[in-house]
């Protein structure tokens, strides 16, 4: 009885100091480099944040806005989308939204993607078609993993929340400049 609460006991000392020694992450840093070398992007382990700040201009000013995703203190990390207006100077929290895996796709993986598929999870374009680029989000509805996708769009000096519909038509910027000339 005695050996076998010693090697309980030393099989447990074991495993605490080798879970101690892993260290976890939620940083997109490596597959970011990988996949958009030019993306500036940062993750901040102390306050959870992903930091996609000077890469779009999300309110059409043509500056760089600053795009975050700040995450909560709970055990399964959700993230909330911040954005740093340069026109108005001013900070937007969404504080009703959240998103569990604020990594960066391209339009063309979300056309290609089933609607109802939890990802992409995040990717920036001009949805609404009026020049100024959106943020698509996939977004956490409630604990059972329901996901709806929405875009955060600049109109008339703020940022506001729509429901996004795959039924849109979302064209490739290539494929809108060849149709503007097709109408000259």
């Amino acid at each position: 009885m005695n050996k076998t609460i010693l090697l309980v006991a030393l099989l447990s000392l074991f495993s605490f100091r080798l879970y101690s020694q892993i260290r976890v992450s939620s940083s997109f840093e490596e597959s970011i480099k990988k996949n958009y070398p030019n993306l500036h992007y940062f993750y901040n382990e102390g306050t959870a944040t992903h930091d996609y700040s000077n890469n779009w201009d999300l309110d059409g000013d043509g500056k760089l806005d600053s795009l975050t995703f700040k995450g909560n203190d709970a055990v399964v990390l959700s993230f909330m989308p911040i954005v740093k207006s340069s026109i108005l100077g001013k900070i937007f929290e969404f504080p009703s939204i959240s998103c569990d895996f604020p990594y960066l796709e391209s339009i063309i993986f979300l056309r290609a993607s089933d609607p109802a598929s939890n990802f992409p999870k995040l990717v920036v374009y001009d949805f609404t078609n009026d020049g100024i680029l959106d943020v698509y989000l996939k977004v956490s509805l409630n604990d059972t993993g329901e996901t709806m996708p929405i875009i955060i769009t600049f109109n008339k000096g703020e940022f506001k929340i729509e429901k996004y519909s795959s039924t849109k038509k979302v064209m490739i910027p290539r494929i809108k400049r060849i149709k503007r000339k097709l109408k000259r």
